[in-house]
């Protein structure tokens, strides 16, 4: 069970798990489309089809069936809906705030500027798309958006910056791990943003593909 559980974290994010009656339910966070199509139903007093669509988030029992008892599909229905945290009103405005600050913060980020670059060139990439990509396919669409825009998109200078504020990172005697204020990074991140190893690298892809 406790796999399974793992695996839908994966593919939904928050889970969540409530008991009703001595029996316990598990369900995912709903979606967008999912909220939508609930708050349109609730407006047009359609409370029962609100309820349908929530109960599709339940995902233990495998067998759930929401016609077994009207009572329990009401309750948990409204337990799902309720833990849509952006059906409050006040939490929709706290949700946008939180978003708000964690955009501003990638927005500081060299990747995310460089995606958001590509993505304006390529109008049919997203976000998800170009992390699904190697660092060599990344950098070959980075240097052919550049190419089309006639704009240079990657700042050497900020590049060097960042990597000088990081050469000097602690690195613990086996070279595995490192701290970033209470992160602990892997030997993989660490490759990834070292001074001297993800720096040239990031340099080298660039001026390859730009040729």
């Amino acid at each position: 069970m406790n796999e399974q559980i793992r695996n839908w974290k994966k593919l939904y994010g928050k889970i969540f798990a409530t008991k009703i009656e001595g029996k316990e339910y598990i369900y995912r966070s709903l979606n967008i489309g999912e909220i939508c199509s609930i708050l349109t139903s609730i407006q047009q007093g359609q409370n029962t089809e609100a309820e349908d669509i929530a109960l599709k988030a339940v995902l233990y029992p495998l067998d759930f069936d929401s016609d077994e008892s009207i009572l329990l599909s009401q309750t948990l229905a409204n337990f799902i809906i309720e833990s849509s945290q952006v059906l409050n009103p006040r939490e929709i405005k706290n949700t946008i705030e939180d978003s708000r600050k964690r955009i501003s913060l990638l927005l500081q980020n060299d990747f995310f500027q460089w995606k958001l670059c590509i993505m304006k060139v390529f109008p049919g990439y997203t976000l998800f798309d170009l992390d699904k990509l190697s660092a060599s396919d990344f950098f070959d669409v980075l240097a052919l958006a550049e190419e089309l825009t006639k704009e240079k998109l990657i700042d050497d200078d900020r590049i060097e910056e960042n990597a000088n504020k990081l050469k000097d990172l602690p690195i613990d005697e086996h070279g595995d791990l490192i701290t970033m204020g209470n992160k602990f990074l892997s030997k993989r991140e660490l490759e990834l943003i070292s001074a001297d190893k993800a720096t040239k690298n990031l340099r080298e892809h660039y001026m390859k593909h730009k040729k």
